[in-house]
């Protein structure tokens, strides 16, 4: 489950934690759980979008909803590319 984990990310670029799960079929729980584990690893890192309430001009714009809380949005590594 992890390869496929890492082929979702690979394929959307970033993707938000709820967005994993949706495809993947399974719940945001075990998505955090593997997404720690492959951080720890150095497979990925926690994109930080350093926004505030603003969407406008930002790349990460479709990935993520800043008012969320706890959503969090993650990339390859470089390590992992």
């Amino acid at each position: 489950m992890l390869a496929q984990l890492l082929n979702e990310i690979r394929t959307i670029g970033t993707a938000r934690t709820d967005l994993l799960a949706r495809r993947m079929g399974t719940s945001e729980e075990l998505v955090k759980v593997m997404l720690d584990d492959l951080k720890r690893r150095g497979l990925l890192t926690e994109v930080n979008t350093g926004c505030g309430d603003s969407c406008q001009g930002c790349q990460l714009a479709n990935s993520c909803l800043p008012k969320r809380k706890g959503s969090r949005i993650w990339q390859l590594t470089s390590k992992h590319r």
